[in-house]
C-alpha cells in the first residue's frame, strides 16, 4: 500500500542532481501519482521563491502558482 511509490520516489531523489528544481519535483510526483484512487492535487513549495505550485487531477501541463 504505497511502499512501491515510496521506493520509486526514493530512487529518483537519490539520483537527483544539485540543480534539482520544481519541475524535478513534479516529475517525482507524476511518477508516484495514483491511478486506482486518483491523485487529486499535487503540490510543491519553492522556499527560495516563496511560491507554491500545484496541479489538479494529474494535469501535469497545467501548473498553477501562488507567490507569498
Amino acid at each position: 500500500m504505497g511502499l512501491d511509490r515510496y521506493h520509486i520516489a526514493q530512487k529518483m531523489l537519490d539520483g537527483a542532481s544539485d540543480d534539482f528544481d520544481v519541475n524535478d519535483c513534479f516529475e517525482i510526483l507524476k511518477a508516484v501519482s495514483q491511478e486506482v484512487c486518483p491523485t487529486v492535487v499535487s503540490m510543491v513549495f519553492d522556499v527560495t521563491q516563496m511560491t507554491v505550485y500545484w496541479c489538479e487531477n494529474r494535469q501535469w501541463n497545467q501548473l498553477q502558482k501562488k507567490k507569498f
